[in-house]
């Protein structure tokens, strides 16, 4: 089935400009980009003996922004895919959303030795696709920011007024409070590259909250760890007609 062409308005980092995203568009970003990753490959390959010394670090750094680039373009390929499309809503078990997104990274559950306690879920109405990715980068985010100790994760619901009050608790490394609102903006990183990702999980997890008629924030602490969370309204989103 061909990708449908809905345009997605992402945010520049530090502007008041917007990106005007299409399938298209990402499309036709890919070709050059790798090219460019592939030919600085080659020559940081097959030339390595006949370069000096000022030639490789050059390379080199040129090596380096091109992965960060391609990075950066699947993560704009990421945030296409999670809200690039009409959302579909429709009552579900959240506890069987939360099942999907783990599944998703379980490897990198596996990997980190992670151990993620659930408690009971409830039903919501919601895109199922869209929460499934907003869990998944939550629990991404908690697993990569663990710190040295093997990441401990609690994922629960409570009933507030008229909305579930959904929270992702970790015990990782924590986040200053001057970052708690910056860190929800595409693009951001907060330790430069010492962590993979291409700053846009939290990003995505936004929009998709807020496109339910949520709000998501954060409470934490450097060195205390951090508490994720997000509300879905009980009754259906204004815009889903």
């Amino acid at each position: 089935m061909a990708q449908t062409s809905n345009p997605v308005r992402a945010a520049v980092p530090g502007t008041n400009c917007y990106l005007r995203l299409t399938h298209d568009s990402l499309h036709n970003l890919a070709a050059p980009l790798n090219q460019i990753r592939v030919m600085t490959e080659l020559i940081a390959k097959k030339r390595t003996n006949t370069l000096d010394a000022d030639t490789k670090k050059l390379v080199g750094l040129l090596l380096d922004s091109s992965v960060r680039l391609q990075n950066l373009f699947e993560g704009l390929q990421s945030y296409w895919q999670a809200v690039g499309t009409p959302p579909s809503y429709q009552m579900v078990q959240a506890d069987a959303i939360l099942t999907e997104a783990l599944s998703a990274i379980q490897g990198l559950i596996e990997r980190s030795g992670a151990v993620v306690i659930r408690e009971p879920l409830p039903e919501i109405y919601c895109d199922p696709q869209r929460i499934t990715c907003a869990f998944r980068a939550l629990l991404d985010n908690s697993i990569k920011f663990a710190g040295p100790a093997p990441p401990r994760i609690r994922v629960s619901a409570t009933a507030r007024d008229d909305a579930w009050l959904f929270s992702v608790e970790d015990g990782g490394i924590g986040i200053d409070p001057r970052h708690h609102e910056r860190l929800f903006s595409a693009f951001q990183r907060f330790h430069a590259y010492a962590y993979p990702g291409a700053g846009v999980g939290l990003a995505i997890t936004r929009q998709i909250v807020e496109e339910h008629g949520g709000r998501i924030w954060v409470e934490s602490q450097i060195d205390a760890g951090a508490t994720f969370f997000f509300t879905l309204p009980w009754s259906r989103p204004a815009a889903d007609g």
